[in-house]
């Protein structure tokens, strides 16, 4: 699901330093992930998915409350 959102961002033009930052959140949440405990209370702060939709948002420049 992560590479998902990933990989409809480079289809919509977001730069790849944005690709980078996406690539990045989702391969600090797989590493993280992996450690028993320590790895569920991560994802339930950290939200890979959600940053990275916002990512897109942002470089798209359709951020919520900008009317889309």
């Amino acid at each position: 699901m992560s590479f998902y959102i990933v990989a409809q961002a480079a289809r919509a033009g977001v730069p790849a330093t944005g690709i980078a930052r996406m690539l990045l959140n989702v391969g600090l949440d797989a590493i993280v992930g992996t450690i028993p405990l320590l790895g569920d209370v991560f994802d339930f702060a950290f939200k890979a998915n959600l940053r990275n939709a916002r990512l897109m948002d942002t470089y798209l420049d359709r951020s919520p409350g900008r009317g889309s």
